[in-house]
């Protein structure tokens, strides 16, 4: 509501200045929107989702018609989803309801991470198998019903005060809402701001990281000296006959 307030406070002004000046209505209105970085397409992209409803020149615009174009700006300078936390609460069907019926306009992605925290905890301690985002995991029990790939290690037994979290967790996260919805909203956080992720990387090949790159080349290091090292203890004990 700040940038509608804004606006009609100087709103007689702006009107004025702009039918002197002979301007179009998306040079008048960047220039009064230019303090939140706006360029001209973004002020041009809003009209043309609210063409219907506004008329073509900003001299003719009454109020609703302004609250109706900034309602269209904002959704496109600074889209937004509301991320509902604490879903894992008992009560959270309330509050969930309220703000879905409130703000039915704007994507809604219920979350829990105290849940994501707790199995990624869980994964990192060998008790289960958890990717984030996933509406499941593994314990010892699923895993011993399955032939284990190489290399895979045997999760730990969960005790009883485990075991009745985690069925905590899956009646009150995971059952309701397919996971604990914070790589969702991660994902579509960045779907809605239009951004391209990029990241160094030290192959092309393998597209490893620059760490991983050190790490490898260390690794190699290693493994040359200990050699170097062999050949050393080798020649040193090498019986030379004449």
């Amino acid at each position: 509501m700040w940038i509608f307030n804004n606006l009609m406070r100087k709103w007689p002004n702006i009107v004025r200045r702009h039918v002197s000046t002979k301007s179009t209505t998306i040079a008048t209105l960047s220039a009064k929107l230019s303090g939140y970085g706006v360029k001209q397409s973004i002020v041009q992209k809003a009209l043309d989702k609210v063409a219907n409803d506004v008329t073509i020149d900003l001299a003719n615009w009454n109020e609703d018609m302004i609250h109706k174009v900034v309602e269209a700006f904002i959704k496109e300078k600074f889209p937004m989803i509301l991320v509902l936390n604490k879903v894992d609460m008992a009560d959270s069907d309330i509050n969930i309801s309220r703000i879905c019926n409130k703000y039915s306009n704007y994507p809604i992605i219920p979350t829990s991470a105290a849940t994501e925290i707790f199995l990624r905890k869980l994964t990192k301690a060998g008790y289960i198998n958890y990717t984030p985002g996933s509406p499941n995991y593994e314990t010892l029990q699923d895993q011993q019903i399955r032939q284990l790939n190489e290399n895979e290690k045997l999760l730990k037994c969960l005790d009883d005060k485990l075991t009745k979290q985690l069925n905590k967790v899956q009646d009150l996260v995971l059952f309701r809402f397919g996971s604990t919805g914070i790589e969702m909203a991660i994902k579509r956080a960045v779907e809605l701001a239009k951004l391209i992720p990029v990241y160094p990387v030290g192959c092309l090949n393998t597209f490893a990281s620059e760490i991983i790159k050190h790490q490898h080349q260390h690794q190699h290091q290693h493994q040359h000296q200990h050699q170097l090292d062999n050949l050393i203890i080798k020649v040193n004990h090498l019986k030379i006959v004449f």
